[in-house]
């Protein structure tokens, strides 16, 4: 079948836990190409923390920071961008606690964390203390991100992590809703704010349209919260085994192995390639 689109989210779907991809699934990735299909990354991630082992792969278009951002990296450039006014980021950061809440900001495809945040993540365990000045170095260290966002007009989005899955949800509740920005989270110790006009989902259709795909089946894989919009928007649905049970029913299936186990390359081989 022609004219299939696949949107697939990175982390614990794509990905593997070692956040690396398999040489098997970039084979069945550059396969589908090849074959006149279209696979599009759609991820947290910011820009410039997408793996490079999946910039391998004869993929053109990256959707990031939960679709705010847009990427030709074929070009290496930005083709579309739904920026966050800083004042939507202090309207969600002025009713929150401050004191439990860890602040990231993700401006032009960068990551801007506090130094605190590696301490925590080091306490807690998050990440193992012989890999975090790897993980630190992917970053720009702010001393106080709270004072750092006076200076700027719009952000990619306002990254907030939390100590445990208890505080995360707590917070969450704290924060009103609004018909100007988006409140999701990729994982347990986080929350993600965008711009209202970025979604995966969203985003993931504006590729296609780049693409000239004009008429195709929409695929969409993913394991979290964060990957609903691009369920709600496709044909067909899948969530990974290994994912957060809250999205299972909001998935037309679920996948029979883990992102470990190369789930979404598997589904692509046996029913679309």
């Amino acid at each position: 079948m022609n004219n299939i689109v696949v949107l697939s989210d990175l982390d614990s779907t794509l990905l593997r836990d070692d956040s690396e991809v398999s040489d098997y699934t970039l084979n069945i990735i550059n396969k589908m190409q090849a074959a006149g299909h279209m696979f599009i990354p759609c991820t947290a991630r910011p820009y410039k923390e997408l793996p490079k082992s999946l910039l391998k792969a004869d993929l053109r278009y990256f959707v990031c920071s939960n679709g705010a951002t847009i990427y030709d990296v074929k070009k290496k450039e930005l083709v579309a961008s739904y920026a966050l006014d800083t004042d939507l980021a202090f309207s969600v950061l002025d009713e929150i606690d401050l004191d439990r809440t860890y602040i990231n900001l993700v401006l032009n495809g960068v990551v801007y964390s506090e130094d605190k945040l590696f301490d925590m993540f080091v306490e807690r365990n998050v990440i193992p203390a012989e890999h975090i000045e790897g993980f630190k170095a992917s970053r720009i260290v702010k001393e106080d991100n709270y004072s750092f966002l006076k200076t700027l007009k719009a952000i990619d989005k306002l990254h907030l992590n939390f100590e445990s899955i208890e505080v995360r949800d707590e917070i969450k509740k704290m924060i009103s809703h609004s018909d100007h920005y988006t409140v999701v989270s990729s994982d347990d110790l986080n929350i993600e704010v965008t711009n209202i006009a970025s979604d995966k989902g969203l985003a993931g259709k504006e590729v296609a349209k780049l693409l000239n795909k004009n008429a195709y089946k929409l695929y969409a894989f993913g394991d979290n919260f964060n990957d609903i919009p691009m369920f709600k928007l496709a044909d067909i649905s899948v969530a990974m085994k290994n994912g957060n049970e809250g999205i299972f029913d909001h998935a037309t299936r679920i996948s029979d192995y883990t992102n470990d186990q190369d789930g979404v390359a598997k589904y692509i081989e046996e029913f679309i390639l």
